[in-house]
């Protein structure tokens, strides 16, 4: 099989083959619909209407096209001979065409061989007409070049399609043009198939089988095949990426969203906890004793720090717990009393807050104060038991109360 691995996946299971014809001056489109399942195929649906727009909005854009061309400007010529090379073959009976402007695909039977040609303009014209509605042809044969695929399937000796008669047998011409043909099933390895529908077969046939074309029209259907897998792959990446795109901001979105609720459940305790006359009660007595201890600490000599120590302690809220608190503090963990150093007019302060705007708001108030020059908050963050840590260095003004 032709198809496989990737190609296999970007072609997907479902084909559709269309032969190109003309008939009572018309030009008319055969149209059948495959699916393929494991190595067997199976016929979806079947169609023979007039080539225009209308029926091209029919078609489903979506699966793969195997086109053939039997219009009245595709020359087909049987001649009695069959020369593996295709140049000597051509020029043998088309002496004085432009082969430059032509496509053409042979089909070679044990004496004969029969030549099918058209111009790369007509091809051109048909497969805009198909663009035009987003068709995609990725394979293109020429008049009844892929008989002899349906005559592997068949036993009989010749079958009548929509304009030709195909003989297999005898030394008569393979092909008669025919009018008001009858429409018969065939019966092709188990699949019925009316003989309207057998071209359109053939080309899907040729094309899974690796059933290759002559000359430049090989080169062609490359081309078709190519553009249309890429054009596929390129549809599947992006819609493979707009869905991981999706999924990465539904996970983000989740995640987000546990966060908010449990920052929301956080400030419910934290109001809960503000709220609670113990609680403040517990943190004022706190802070009378530190007041206490500070005010009996530096008795009389150290009045008028304590002065500013208690002014500092009196402003501090509820929601703010101190720990320590340092006139000018020891600017070294050195215990040596002769190596010790003291930071002057500076006061260092710790402990934990239970409430931001409380904290923010205290440290506002204090560099209000005329004896404060500057306070720097050093550090600033939870511990381990999830409670708001805080340092400050305060700097003092001795010249100032």
């Amino acid at each position: 099989m032709k198809a496989d691995g990737l190609k296999k996946s970007l072609l997907g299971k479902k084909y559709t083959g269309i032969e190109l014809f003309s008939s009572d001056a018309q030009e008319k489109i055969a149209i059948l619909d495959v699916i393929q399942k494991k190595d067997e195929l199976s016929i979806v649906k079947e169609d023979l209407r007039t080539f225009n727009e209308t029926t091209l909005n029919c078609l489903d854009n979506k699966t793969p096209h195997f086109l053939t061309v039997n219009t009245n400007l595709v020359i087909q010529k049987e001649v009695g001979e069959n020369d593996p090379n295709d140049t000597k073959l051509l020029q043998k009976h088309f002496p004085n065409l432009n082969f430059s402007e032509f496509y053409y695909q042979i089909w070679r039977l044990q004496t004969k061989s029969i030549i099918s040609i058209c111009r790369k303009s007509h091809i051109e014209e048909v497969l805009t007409a198909f663009r035009k509605n987003n068709i995609p042809v990725i394979n293109l044969s020429l008049g009844n070049s892929n008989m002899h695929l349906i005559r592997k399937y068949s036993e009989v000796n010749s079958i009548t399609t929509n304009i030709h008669t195909v003989a297999f047998t005898g030394n008569e011409n393979i092909l008669t043009k025919t009018v008001n043909t009858v429409s018969v099933l065939h019966h092709l390895n188990g699949l019925e198939i009316r003989n309207s529908q057998l071209l359109s077969f053939a080309s899907i046939l040729g094309y899974l089988s690796g059933t290759a074309n002559s000359g430049e029209l090989q080169l062609k259907n490359n081309e078709l095949e190519d553009s249309f897998l890429q054009n596929r792959l390129f549809r599947k990446v992006l819609t493979g990426s707009v869905y991981f795109l999706l999924i990465i901001l539904l996970v983000n979105f989740m995640v987000f969203n546990s966060f908010f609720k449990a920052n929301t459940e956080l400030d419910k305790q934290i109001e809960s906890a503000n709220s609670s006359n113990q609680n403040t009660t517990q943190i004022k007595k706190r802070i009378a004793q530190k007041e206490l201890f500070i005010e009996e600490y530096f008795h009389n000599a150290t009045a008028k720090k304590s002065g500013k120590i208690a002014t500092i302690t009196r402003m501090v809220p509820a929601t703010i717990s101190l720990t320590t608190l340092h006139f000018n503090p020891k600017e070294t963990k050195n215990e040596d009393p002769s190596a010790l150093v003291f930071e002057e007019n500076s006061i260092s302060i710790s402990g934990t807050s239970n409430n931001t705007a409380d904290f923010t708001k205290w440290i506002g108030k204090l560099e209000s104060l005329d004896f404060i020059k500057k306070v720097n908050i050093s550090k600033y963050g939870k511990n381990e038991e999830n409670k708001t840590l805080f340092e400050l260095k305060i700097g003092i003004d001795e010249n100032k109360q």
